[in-house]
């Protein structure tokens, strides 16, 4: 497992633009938005393996040695020979629904205060989780709570040959699949959304609306090209 300082690094660089080369694709993986189904889906046929075979894998390597990383800066440079570069975007409310979940559920103790920056005082409510990802500035160094016009962008501009919805998930892997002439996976996604009861407030809402402005802008952008 990869330890808090690896972790720390992979968030300050940016790097979850995974480039596939025997595929010639490079997937611009966004936090909370499927990407992790998704990347372990191109791994497996990147390297012709069955589902056993990834799972037995992806326990011997982490982030920072299983994937080519490309930096967003560098996206024009593979698009110009010919990579197809796509992604998958998300309403930042189901977004951060999903992230506090995971958030709650799974990470220890540690990771969740160097992420967040939680009190250790008092429950871990979505309003406590929204209200302390407010105060976090553009320099925070987790990807996770980075907007994904950010993420996807340079210098204002979209690299990417495609930019799918998270809503329409199973369309979306339908479609790559054809791109990239390989065979459709297995729809086997973790959901959390069963597991804890969440009180969302009007007023968290609002501050995710705010907060990530400019991902609505993107949701706009690509419903008006289709």
């Amino acid at each position: 497992m990869m330890n808090l300082e690896d972790y720390k690094l992979t968030q300050v660089n940016f790097t979850y633009n995974y480039y596939f080369p025997k595929l010639k694709v490079i997937f611009c993986h966004m936090p909370g938005s499927g990407g992790s189904f998704i990347s372990r889906f191109l791994y497996m046929r990147e390297h012709n393996l069955s589902e056993n075979e990834t799972s037995r894998d992806y326990k011997i390597c982490n982030r920072l040695t299983r994937f080519i990383k490309i930096r967003v800066t560098d996206l024009h440079i593979y698009k110009d020979q010919g990579i197809y570069i796509f992604s998958l975007v998300r309403d930042p409310i189901s977004r951060m629904l999903s992230l506090y979940k995971r958030f709650r559920l799974q990470l220890p103790l540690e990771e969740k205060n160097w992420r967040l920056a939680i009190p250790d005082e008092g429950p871990e409510t979505f309003k406590r989780f929204v209200d302390c990802l407010i105060k976090q500035t553009d320099n925070n160094n987790d990807v996770h709570w980075v907007s994904q016009h950010d993420l996807l962008s340079h210098n204002g501009k979209l690299q990417q040959d495609h930019i799918g919805r998270f809503e329409h998930f199973q369309h979306e892997i339908l479609n790559i699949c054809n791109v990239l002439k390989v065979k459709v996976p297995s729809f086997q996604k973790v959901n959390y959304s069963k597991d804890i009861d969440i009180e969302i407030l009007p007023e968290s809402i609002e501050k995710i609306r705010c907060r990530y402005y400019k991902d609505y802008e993107l949701l706009k952008f690509l419903e008006d090209k289709c």
